[in-house]
């Protein structure tokens, strides 16, 4: 009867995809049976939500529109971090305002447009873009962001849809500085950009399961069970 190879329960048993459902589906790739149960396959698998959504693999998800399993949340990576990672910072001089904005790819599409955010321009020069999710609902909030940096704004600049104009105006009104509002353009090119990302160990877990799940699936003389092989299982648990 076969066990699996982290807690050694008899199952039942996952049908497990080696090659992760968010790079997206790769003809004839080979799945791992009665390895791992569906209580550690579980476990083990909230790793690759950052490995998806907040990691250099989530960039090019993101740059070749590949969108994952119909039930799993869609989540922005430019917008939001995911379990303990970060978002992206994908950065590069606007060419508008000359000061550093964050971007984000058009869905379905290779062009880019700015995430939403406030660009705040030190009166020393340097600009800090913030971004401004939905749940930043408080003037205080943003502020102490900017208090945070450090930094004496000589400009805000505001990009975001016309709907929320209302929000983002009573969360920059009380500001003395020059605040412009500058609506997501749709289509932009941009030059130099560098992309920044800041993950955890469940990022160099998953790259460890991800390989280690497939030498299994693809060589049936090697169980997973083996002694030499408890290091890596401890590791990806």
């Amino acid at each position: 009867m076969s066990r699996c190879i982290y807690c050694n329960s008899g199952g039942p048993f996952s049908e497990e995809h080696p090659l992760t459902a968010c790079l997206g589906e790769f003809a004839g790739a080979p799945l791992l049976l009665d390895r791992v149960c569906k209580s550690c396959n579980t476990e083990i698998g909230r790793a690759e939500e950052q490995f998806c959504r907040a990691s250099p693999e989530a960039f090019f998800r993101a740059y070749y529109g590949i969108s994952g399993r119909v039930s799993h949340e869609k989540v922005n990576p430019f917008e939001r971090g995911s379990a303990g990672g970060l978002a992206i910072d994908f950065l590069a001089v606007h060419p508008e305002i000359d000061a550093e904005t964050l971007w984000e790819f058009n869905p379905g599409e290779k062009t880019v447009r700015e995430v939403r955010q406030v660009v705040v321009v030190d009166i020393d020069g340097p600009a800090h873009p913030i971004r401004m999710p939905q749940s930043m609902r408080e003037a205080t909030e943003l502020q102490q962001r900017i208090d945070d940096l450090g930094v004496r704004a000589k400009e805000i600049h505001i990009f975001a849809g016309e709907g929320e104009m209302q929000r983002l105006d009573r969360l920059t009104a009380k500001f003395s500085a020059e605040v412009s509002w500058r609506s997501s353009h749709q289509s932009l090119s941009i030059q130099q950009a560098v992309a920044r990302f800041q993950v955890t160990d469940k990022y160099v877990r998953t790259l460890a399961k991800i390989g280690f799940h497939y030498l299994l699936a693809v060589n049936p003389a090697v169980s997973g069970a083996e002694q030499g092989f408890a290091p890596v299982r401890q590791f990806i648990r």
